[in-house]
């Protein structure tokens, strides 16, 4: 794994709680059908609000030139693991969704 994906802090309670309501709002789960990998991503205009989450869970941030916000992201076990970590504190909606990757995304 590369070391830019790697989380740099252990998020406390309050943090899981933050990227929850972060992921509620904005985020998306779903499943790279090429890959069969789990993904979750979290589109922003707010650069500090990505580098936090890259920071307590790890993954990557997407620029993309042609558009006015960026992307964080994880994939595969790490996205996994961040699905579980929020899902007690998600609505019905979203635990639908993350329960859906999480049975079609590859756990290898």
């Amino acid at each position: 794994m590369k070391a830019s994906h790697v989380r740099q802090d252990v998020p406390t309670l309050l943090d899981i709680a933050w990227a929850a309501g972060i992921y509620e709002g904005e985020g998306s789960a779903l499943v790279a059908k090429k890959q069969r990998s789990a993904s979750i991503s979290v589109p922003q205009k707010d650069d500090w609000l990505l580098l936090r989450l890259k920071r307590l869970f790890g993954g990557s941030i997407y620029r993309n030139v042609n558009r006015p916000c960026a992307i964080w992201y994880v994939t595969g076990a790490r996205a996994r693991g961040f699905a579980m970590t929020i899902f007690s504190l998600l609505s019905l909606r979203r635990q639908t969704q993350i329960k859906k990757m999480l049975l079609q995304g590859n756990h290898a």
